[in-house]
């Protein structure tokens, strides 16, 4: 997907109150962070993740969704056409 290339390629941000790279996502507060915040800082007892682990779970959901719409819009089809012949 062009916004999970976007996302890798985007340079990681740096952590104003420890100077390390950014690279951890937290779940719980939809935020990077570093591995000190991670484990000593504001993100202490939150669901944090590397990022491209959550790159990757967004990306498999977002097929998953996608997947779920085009059977959706094909029962859509589906049934207006048993409409229109009924």
């Amino acid at each position: 997907s062009t916004l999970i290339a976007e996302a890798r390629a985007k340079p990681t941000p740096i952590c104003g109150d420890h100077g390390k790279p950014r690279d951890l996502i937290c779940v719980q507060c939809q935020d990077t962070c570093c591995d000190t915040c991670a484990l000593f800082g504001e993100h202490k007892s939150h669901d944090v993740r590397q990022s491209f682990e959550a790159i990757n779970e967004i990306q498999v959901r977002m097929e998953v969704i996608m997947e779920t719409y085009q059977q959706v819009d094909q029962e859509c089809d589906r049934l207006e056409d048993q409409n229109t012949f009924n």
